[in-house]
């Protein structure tokens, strides 16, 4: 049954990501869009990890938010297929800033997302 929970879960945010990303005008700047989709997720994965261990969720909602939504809604292949695409192209510049904004800023924001969590519902 779990796994059903999960299955319901990824397809939302499988969906949400392609209806964010689709409004990216084609072209050089489409990876901007996949960029903020990761430090989205990434947020909304630490406020959720944060608030469930806070509230005490059970299982099958926790996985259904964080394996399901928010890792469908998250894309790790995507980014490695951009970096991938700008190395064969030569823009070395790009694949750096992508990199490193994308990891780094994400990380980030994980670590603020639990931190507001923290501030806002201090365990008892």
């Amino acid at each position: 049954m779990n796994l059903l929970y999960v299955f319901m879960g990824g397809g939302l945010g499988a969906v949400s990501r392609v209806a964010l990303t689709s409004m990216a005008p084609s072209g050089d700047k489409k990876y901007l869009y996949t960029m903020i989709v990761n430090i989205l997720g990434s947020f909304f994965i630490g406020l959720a990890i944060g608030l469930f261990e806070t509230i005490g969720v059970g299982r099958q909602w926790r996985d259904m938010a964080v394996a399901g939504f928010l890792g469908g809604f998250t894309t790790f292949s995507t980014f490695a297929f951009d970096i991938v695409d700008m190395m064969q192209r030569g823009l070395w510049g790009r694949v750096m800033f992508y990199v490193v904004m994308t990891v780094g800023v994400s990380l980030m924001a994980c670590a603020v997302g639990m931190w507001l969590v923290k501030i806002v519902m201090p365990t008892r």
